[in-house]
């Protein structure tokens, strides 16, 4: 009998043995499928507002601005686009035309006018008298004389003493403006040139930021009661930027006494070029510091490291699947490689998933679409495009069978109108494209939308290896608006002087894993992939909520509804959940003092607000 029990030990054996190499054979079709969306889009969606019997809040908001000038007519245009995300309405007026509206219809008025002396005038004394009568009021900007109507009101906005223009090289954050910020301090001498006024406030003012650098400690964004209502005053000229959403966010949390707002709750990162030929190149760097040709080195060191760090700190990669370098715009051959199969199938074995990059990096657009300095060699008509992006779709399924392929990102960052429409006749599969989130010139820059044929419109914020001030400050911008952290990485960082910055990866990984910890850190995000951050965005996007607020809770209903939505809380007081239809953590549970996540898992939801 123990002969026999010996023959099973030895079969079974032999049976995971095959099973095992099965699995690592780089010629082998893969047979990981993509794991369905569900804890992304749970049911049906239901409609819950009609018949909620809430009372909705009040919640319409007026943005006044400068039409002489052209950055702020951008900047209120940006802000107007951001009250829209967070499922606020607004309305713009003209500063020249305020005297024609009825401010007190609105809960909130933001200010993105300079010009006081000129323009608002005495429209600036009825404007503190709304606050004063329970409105809340934010000035956006800094105003550009202090002669005149700012005499007669900046006592009104805490001021004590005034004195000269400064330039100004950074801001630190003395409270939790943004979730995750508390403490931390952004300088840039370079390129951060924004002028502030050289000011003194009362006690009654709760500072949040104050300038950084030469000119320190001057307060830039301050909270203070008025009569009923609320004054939030920015001191300084940059509250329009795309990476000021959150600093905006931030402020309108501050201008209410508490703040309820959607956010889509995910963070992904992808993998430029991978799979890709790219690691048949040679490099004296790596050769002399890990004794490995470029291709044994990630092999060996990179992408363990990258799976370690994936699931130490749990995240999700979209790798983006290229297979060629070649500038040929005529003919479409691809040149199988191993290392193709051998990643492909190990980010599916892993849960992570594949999406589309290019058959080469030749970005989609015709002639004198993209600047010619940039090198890159244009397409003859949209077919070819066409041909180009369907011979890599294809080749993609040949080795990747069960891998549903949903995600673009395009080479360079650059995509035409032409070259869009090219990538969903060609993938027929296609939800996502994920452009950038800001960008000079003419790359394809998105906001987090849905297009009218259906396609998530998901931009990346972030990239590189680094842990820098910068990138900690744009994602914090990210999370605070959208809910989202949403990475690029380049696995040739190591090999780029500009993104490597000669450091080894020793250095690079550090940061990377540091970063990585710090965007947990700031909110409890969903890791999700890619394709599933697209859906995310579809259940934020079509979410049609309703609030009422009270002294001591927050009511919501929903329409759209599909399981589960996910929101901010930003309160003074403490959030509690009345029933099972929510559920609440703080954001920053380190450093946090204002700022919770709500998940809610019913279309009608109350959150009780406790006197702390």
């Amino acid at each position: 009998m123990k002969y026999y029990n010996k023959f099973w030990v030895i079969f079974i054996l032999n049976i995971i043995c095959v099973l095992v190499v099965q699995l690592t054979r780089t010629d082998t079709k893969s047979s990981y499928a993509v794991t369905a969306m569900s804890k992304v889009v749970k049911e049906e969606g239901v409609n819950a507002i009609e018949s909620s019997g809430l009372v909705p809040t009040n919640n319409k908001t007026l943005i006044i601005y400068n039409d002489q000038s052209t950055p702020l007519v951008s900047q209120a245009s940006q802000l107007k686009d951001r009250l829209a995300n967070m499922k606020i309405e607004s309305q713009l007026v003209k500063d020249i035309d305020l005297y024609q509206v009825s401010i007190e219809q609105y809960k909130a008025i933001i200010i993105m006018s300079d010009d006081w002396e000129n323009t608002l005038g005495n429209q600036l004394y009825e404007l503190i008298r709304y606050a004063s009568n329970g409105g809340n009021l934010l000035f956006g900007v800094v105003p550009n004389s202090t002669e005149g109507f700012y005499k007669g009101i900046y006592r009104s906005l805490g001021i004590m003493t005034y004195g000269s223009y400064e330039t100004i090289e950074g801001f630190q954050f003395e409270k939790e403006l943004m979730t995750g910020s508390k403490g931390m301090s952004f300088i840039d001498q370079e390129d951060y040139d924004n002028i502030c006024l050289n000011v003194a406030v009362d006690d009654q003012c709760q500072v949040y930021m104050s300038s950084a650098g030469t000119n320190a400690n001057i307060p830039l964004l301050w909270s203070r009661a008025c009569g009923d209502g609320n004054i939030v005053v920015f001191n300084s000229t940059g509250l329009g930027g795309r990476y000021f959403a959150g600093i905006f966010a931030g402020a309108m949390t501050v201008l209410e006494d508490d703040l309820l707002y959607p956010i889509i709750n995910a963070k992904t990162i992808y993998i430029d070029d991978f799979p890709a030929p790219q690691f048949n190149i040679e490099s004296d760097v790596i050769k002399q510091n890990y004794s490995r040709t470029v291709k044994e080195f990630y092999r060996d060191i990179w992408w363990p490291d990258m799976q370690k760090a994936a699931s130490l700190y749990k995240y999700n990669y979209t790798g983006l699947f290229i297979t060629s370098y070649e500038n040929n715009v005529d003919e479409y051959h691809i040149s199988p490689a191993s290392n193709f199969e051998y990643y492909g199938n190990s980010l599916l074995k892993n849960g992570f998933e594949i999406g589309l990059h290019g058959y080469n990096h030749q970005p989609l657009a015709l002639k004198g679409y993209i600047p010619e300095k940039m090198g890159y060699k244009p397409w003859k008509s949209e077919d070819d495009m066409v041909k180009a992006i369907s011979v890599l779709n294809n080749y993609a399924k040949t080795l990747f069978p069960y891998a549903k392929l949903t995600v673009y990102v395009p080479p360079s960052n650059y995509l035409s109108p032409e070259g869009r429409e090219a990538v969903v006749k060609a993938v027929p599969d296609l939800s996502v494209i994920s452009g950038v989130y800001e960008a000079d010139e003419s790359e394809y820059v998105q906001d987090f939308t849905i297009e009218e044929d259906g396609i998530a419109e998901f931009p990346r914020l972030t990239s590189g290896m680094w842990n820098d001030v910068t990138t900690r400050l744009q994602y914090m911008c990210g999370i605070t608006m959208y809910g989202v952290f949403s990475h690029f990485i380049h696995p040739d960082d190591i090999l780029d002087e500009e993104r490597g910055k000669d450091a080894d990866w020793d250095t690079l990984y550090t940061n990377y894993t540091e970063l990585l910890k710090g965007v947990n850190n700031a909110a409890p995000l969903r890791s999700l992939k890619a394709s599933e951050a697209g859906e995310a965005l579809k259940v934020y996007h079509y979410l049609k909520v309703e609030l009422e607020y009270g002294d001591s809770y927050v009511k919501g209903a929903c329409d759209n509804f599909y399981g589960e939505a996910y929101f901010y809380l930003r309160t003074s007081k403490t959030p509690l959940a009345v029933d099972d239809s929510c559920v609440i953590e703080k954001a920053d549970k380190k450093n946090g003092e204002f700022f919770y996540v709500v998940t809610v898992k019913k279309p009608e939801f109350e959150i009780k607000l406790e006197d702390k």
